[in-house]
């Protein structure tokens, strides 16, 4: 019985009353360093981030510049391969009219003269 009642003292004393302590100065003092060390870093965290936000809305305002002629290159694309067709279709025409007149005149010249 005694035994247990020194074993519970004992524990109380050992791991209970630092729990209780109050801290030494110097650990006040280096926690008080700490936490201004913290504040200054917080500080800074903040003004860069805000520094890369005004960063981040200038470049969005210069994207939505450069997106507002978007539908100017892509009427200026269609343009160009509509004539891009349009010069092959009249390729296409002159060689097949070509092609006629050659056929012709090879009938032309396998044929014997009758205009003599």
């Amino acid at each position: 019985m005694y035994r247990s009642i020194g074993a519970l003292f004992v524990f109380l004393f050992l791991f209970v009353s630092p729990a209780f302590s109050q801290p030494d100065s110097s650990s006040c003092d280096s926690l008080s360093v700490r936490i201004s060390d913290l504040q200054q870093e917080n500080q800074r965290l903040v003004e860069k981030t805000v520094d890369l936000e005004k960063k981040h809305q200038r470049s969005l305002r210069a994207v939505n510049r450069e997106q507002k002629n978007v539908p100017y290159l892509f009427a200026a694309y269609i343009i160009l391969w509509a004539i891009l067709f349009a010069f092959m279709f009249y390729q296409s025409m002159r060689i097949k009219e070509l092609n006629k007149e050659a056929n012709l005149l090879r009938e032309m010249l396998k044929e014997p003269d009758k205009s003599i």
